[in-house]
């Protein structure tokens, strides 16, 4: 099966191949300088960017807005040697109108950086608890003669959470990504 140019602009974002790659720190050095300030600009380090990428290729084939990003990424390829903000300020006076959409499309699909890191936080604190109850429920079972644990636990006893906890959550991520 052949791809289609547009196709092959999709995949080389999602992929970050090297004919984007400059285009997109582009974008990302717009955001991060972008007033008021785009607080999620950076979360989820390279997993938050990978995911950036594919959400932004869904979001420009769907908006159909894949020209206006070539657009952008041939004015970005001509200014390939300066410095991200400096091709940030010619896109701004040179193509403002398709910059500013493309910049704002680049800045919706950031945005699932604060999904992802809400949805880990929640796969932790689930750890965590299923972790605790699992030590609760084995202690109890092992002193059925003393009273249950139910109240505060040792350190060595959270140390013991913790642990099992971050081994779930490890493998729970590693099953998400891989």
């Amino acid at each position: 099966m052949k791809l289609t140019a547009e196709d092959s602009a999709l995949l080389a974002i999602i992929n970050n191949d090297e004919t984007v790659r400059l285009t997109l720190e582009v974008l990302q050095e717009a955001l991060v300088k972008k007033v008021p300030m785009c607080v999620y600009a950076r979360l989820g380090g390279n997993e938050g960017a990978n995911l950036s990428r594919a959400a932004f290729a869904v979001i420009l084939k769907f908006s159909e807005s894949v020209a206006s990003f070539d657009s952008i990424k041939e004015v970005v390829i001509g200014c390939s040697g300066q410095a991200a903000r400096d091709i940030v300020a010619k896109l701004k006076a040179e193509q403002a109108a398709e910059f500013e959409a493309v910049l704002k499309r680049w800045e919706t699909a950031s945005q699932i950086r604060k999904w992802t890191q809400q949805v880990k936080l929640e796969t932790s604190e689930a750890a965590q608890k299923e972790a605790e109850s699992a030590l609760r429920t084995a202690w109890n079972e092992a002193h059925p003669s003393e009273e249950p644990l139910t109240g505060e636990l040792t350190e060595v006893q959270k140390r013991e959470v913790e642990e099992a906890a971050n081994a779930k959550f490890e493998a729970k991520v590693k099953d998400t990504y891989a």
